[in-house]
């Protein structure tokens, strides 16, 4: 009896002692994303942590745009490469300084589904692997999980309590009779994991003023001025994407050119249903550098339509109450946070990974997705093309017969000669020829 009351006594002890260590633990979250709507989610998260928690921030996409730090306690903000990490890296050797002064830790990790590099680091590292306790998963885009098999096996080794944030409805996408392809995965997550239902419009009615004001600085959203510009008016947004060095950006530009014209005549019956009178127009384009040639043209292309800061995301206009009325353009997984009434004209990509989830979510019809065939490329007539020489390449926007804009570089170029086979260029230093069939790309039909 004396033995039992001994270890009856020792294991009081032991549970005493856990919880008070769980009770003292200096908790330490770990925010890494490279992409918007992905680390957008994870700011909603962060703003409702204690004060005294530990925080680091790595959201490159926002690092240049983020405002007022300092009203954050207990944050550090890095800036990483595609979030990889090593053991001399700055972000690295921050935590190591946070793990070498405080003897009790647990690492909280938020990452992102497509980029699970921050993730095989940290749970590999000998200092940090038997430091996290939780992990939260960010989808970088609706459907990643249904088209990537690798994560089938990649999602089933985490040993942490495991958080997994996704929106679209997958219960609808993969329901019985219409199962895509990868809803495997998304069973595996379902049974797995704690699934976190992500609907902007429901979180902007649970966010107060001040949390609002945090996400409006951790994104620099300027909320003022934006409500100026929309509030009260039919507004027409269009998403550009960043495969510019793909045919689908002539089609894409195309499309938009007629579109932001607003020029039934050029239109398909289709087409012109999606166009409204009234209506102010903006664009968006990817925040991704490498996009800026289509930027740049498309600033000559269409004068009125306005542009719109690309590294904000759209899904926060509708934390906002700013949505628009419509929303056309370029495969995105926005179309995913959109309502079937919103879409106005659809430009698929090369890949058309999203079309079948959509039409059968019922989020996309047959009548809404541009035809990109028939715009086709037809070279005599094109306006924006590449001069690849040396394996660089220029970007010109023919603005008459005699003047092109290098569109990276925002110089005129006096366009001397254009042959069949050749085009001669002067620029302030020198004449160029270039031979057509091999140093002479269009991209865009005129």
């Amino acid at each position: 009896m004396g033995r039992l009351r001994i270890k009856i006594f020792i294991i009081f002890i032991c549970c005493i002692t856990v919880l008070f260590q769980q009770r003292n633990a200096q908790h330490l979250h770990l925010y890494f994303d490279p992409a918007t709507t992905p680390a957008l989610v994870q700011m909603t998260h962060f703003i409702n942590l204690p004060p005294n928690d530990l925080k680091i921030i790595s959201w490159n996409r926002f690092h240049n745009h983020i405002k007022n730090k300092k009203q954050f306690p207990n944050t550090d903000f890095f800036i990483t490469d595609k979030n990889n990490f090593s053991n001399s890296s700055l972000v690295f050797q921050k935590i190591e300084k946070i793990l070498q002064t405080q003897q009790n830790v647990h690492i909280h990790l938020h990452f992102n589904l497509l980029h699970p590099a921050v993730y095989y680091f940290f749970s590999t590292n000998p200092l940090t692997k038997n430091k996290i306790k939780s992990v939260h998963i960010y989808e970088d885009s609706s459907g990643h999980i249904f088209r990537e098999k690798i994560y089938n096996s990649y999602l089933e080794k985490i040993p942490y309590e495991t958080y997994f944030y996704h929106w679209g409805n997958f219960n609808q996408f993969c329901k019985s009779g219409t199962p895509l392809a990868g809803c495997s995965n998304f069973k595996i997550i379902h049974q797995k994991f704690i699934t976190k239902q992500i609907d902007f419009n429901k979180i902007a009615g649970t966010l107060s003023e001040n949390n609002k004001k945090k996400i409006f600085d951790l994104t620099g959203f300027n909320y003022e001025k934006t409500k100026e510009l929309l509030k009260g008016k039919k507004t027409h947004f269009y998403i550009l994407g960043y495969d510019w060095r793909q045919t689908i950006a002539g089609a894409q530009l195309g499309a938009l050119k007629s579109l932001c014209q607003q020029n039934p005549t050029k239109l398909r019956e289709r087409e012109r249903e999606s166009i409204e009178h009234n209506v102010s127009w903006f664009y968006k384009y990817h925040p991704n550098k490498t996009f800026m040639p289509t930027h740049k043209a498309l600033q000559h292309l269409c004068p009125d339509i306005k542009p719109f800061d690309s590294h904000v995301p759209f899904e926060l206009l509708l934390l906002t109450g700013l949505a628009p009325s419509k929303v056309s353009g370029f495969s995105s997984s926005l179309f995913f946070t959109l309502d079937n009434k919103q879409i106005g004209a659809y430009i698929p990509r090369q890949k058309n990974q999203y079309i079948n989830v959509l039409k059968k979510a019922n989020i996309l019809n047959e009548n809404q997705i541009w035809d990109t065939k028939k715009t086709a490329i037809k070279l005599e007539e094109d306006q924006i093309f590449e001069l690849v020489n040396k394996n660089k390449s220029e970007w010109y926007l023919k603005i008459n017969e005699n003047t092109l804009l290098n569109i990276f570089n925002n110089h005129t170029v006096t366009l001397l000669q254009e042959a069949p086979l050749n085009i001669v260029i002067q620029t302030d230093k020198k004449q160029e020829t270039y031979q057509k069939e091999k140093y002479y790309r269009y991209i865009l039909v005129k």
